[in-house]
């Protein structure tokens, strides 16, 4: 990601990260910078592109003052998966899928 503003980092959680074969959904994390219109309407562009290529996916969005004050990552016991740079959706994808056949 050299020379790439880092826009967001995207985590998975739940069953699907946990390897479990009986999942319902594929949850994402979105923890974008700030709550600036910029960052916004990245996380939101992510999240579309997301639905429309994930089987299954379920998206939640936080900034990262709100993820800090509710400490989701911890609690969920989320994966990191990658950062976004607004030119690697095809490398989360890919690392999202990665993660099945790893836990298999």
């Amino acid at each position: 990601m050299a020379g790439l503003e880092r826009l967001a980092d995207v985590y998975g959680f739940g069953s699907y990260f946990k390897g479990e074969s009986n999942f319902n959904d594929i949850d994402i994390l979105i923890v974008q910078n700030s709550n600036s219109f910029k960052s916004c309407k990245v996380a939101i562009s992510l999240k579309k592109n997301l639905l429309a290529r994930v089987d299954k996916v379920s998206v939640t969005m936080l900034s990262k003052s709100e993820e800090s004050e509710v400490n989701f990552i911890e609690k969920a016991s989320a994966k990191h998966l990658s950062p976004y740079n607004g030119k690697n959706l095809c490398e989360i994808i890919a690392a999202i899928e990665d993660i099945s056949s790893v836990c298999k």
